[in-house]
């Protein structure tokens, strides 16, 4: 059995904890978008669902969010 992770309350998927990770690695979102072979309009999408689950307005609030909850290192 797999265990999920939470922040607030809401569970995180795969591709997100990936897109946290990446954005953890201060790589511009154009790049990132290309890593994940996705669009930079696709990628603010799970900006935004990101920024919503963690209760933040920023990449660097999402960052520190992340870390503070031993979401990402």
């Amino acid at each position: 059995k797999s265990k999920w992770i939470s922040i607030n309350g809401n569970r995180l998927t795969p591709r997100q904890l990936e897109i946290v990770t990446l954005f953890a690695s201060d790589m511009p979102d154009k790049q990132i978008a290309d890593r994940l072979h996705i669009t930079e309009s696709t990628l603010d999408t799970h900006k935004h669902h990101l920024f919503e689950k963690f209760g933040v307005n920023s990449k660097p609030g999402l960052i520190t969010k992340a870390i503070t909850n031993k979401i990402i290192q």
